[in-house]
């Protein structure tokens, strides 16, 4: 029997099932699957949690099919990937990441014309809108439920 190597394990799921330009491509190919399937849909919209956030930030610049995007908690947050998007974009963030590389992606996207909002959560915790979400405790539920509203109005914004 193998021995279970947590970081090994990890290392493995995001060089293939998890890799980011992978995913990317997939992400891309499902819009243009999707297109066929819903010819009456006009415009397109993409949010990622997590790992999944930066996913999304990357298929949102040139030859991207969104009108807008966003991200929730994102895991691998590069200030980089603000300055290719071509379109408005969110940025819900928690208290675990990067505060330097949060204020960063807000000050590229306050200064890039395309429109969006970044906003920490302050007292939430990486995946408070995801699995990791306490729903049980009314501050996390208040949160998640304000996190959610603010995407439902972004989207509403720059899609309808």
């Amino acid at each position: 029997m193998t021995a279970y190597r947590p970081k090994k394990t990890i290392g493995d799921f995001l060089a293939n099932k998890a890799n980011i330009s992978r995913n990317q491509g997939v992400l891309v190919d499902a819009v243009s699957q999707y297109r066929t399937r819903f010819p009456s849909v006009g415009k397109w919209g993409a949010i990622g949690l997590c790992w999944g956030g930066k996913v999304t930030a990357l298929a949102s610049g040139d030859e991207t099919p969104f009108t807008a995007s966003g991200q929730v908690h994102p895991g691998l947050i590069d200030p980089a990937d603000a300055g290719a998007l071509t379109i408005p974009h969110i940025v819900l963030a928690s208290k675990d990441e990067p505060v330097d590389a949060v204020a960063a992606y807000a000050d590229i996207i306050a200064k890039n014309g395309k429109g969006g909002h970044v906003e920490t959560y302050s007292t939430m915790w990486h995946g408070w809108m995801g699995a990791r979400a306490d729903l049980a405790a009314e501050a996390g539920r208040a949160e998640y439920i304000r996190g959610y509203a603010q995407l439902a109005d972004f989207f509403e914004k720059h899609l309808v």
